[in-house]
């Protein structure tokens, strides 16, 4: 689970074996910066998690246990970041980004992790 917690300047992300007896306490572990988080998670364990004020994909292939390593993207930053994750074993993202004539422009990406 990814969330953002205004006032506490950041994106966090919280896992759990068991989602259905879940007890959520605590703010989670901090990741990337500041702006809504994302997460992914495929049905091999890797989990991805971005923000919408970095550049970098957050990657672990352990279900989130442990550490997780940044990896660059090509995307720009933006607000509204998605990530699906393929049956191919890699990553499809898409974002929104202004264009600067006050319109959204779509870009996305097809990420091998």
């Amino acid at each position: 689970m990814t969330i953002e917690i205004v006032g506490m300047g950041g994106a966090y992300y919280k896992t759990t074996s068991n989602p259905e007896s879940w007890n959520v306490t605590g703010t989670g572990t901090r990741f990337g910066g500041t702006g809504s988080p994302y997460c992914c998670v495929d049905t091999n364990g890797t989990v991805v998690l971005t923000c919408s004020t970095t550049d970098n994909l957050f990657i672990n292939k352990n279900s989130g246990i442990g550490g997780f390593t940044q990896v660059p993207c090509a995307l720009h930053r933006g607000y509204s970041r998605s990530i699906t994750a393929l049956s191919n074993g890699r990553v499809f993202l898409i974002v929104g980004v202004d264009d600067g004539t006050g319109m959204c422009k779509m870009e996305y990406e097809d990420k091998g992790l």
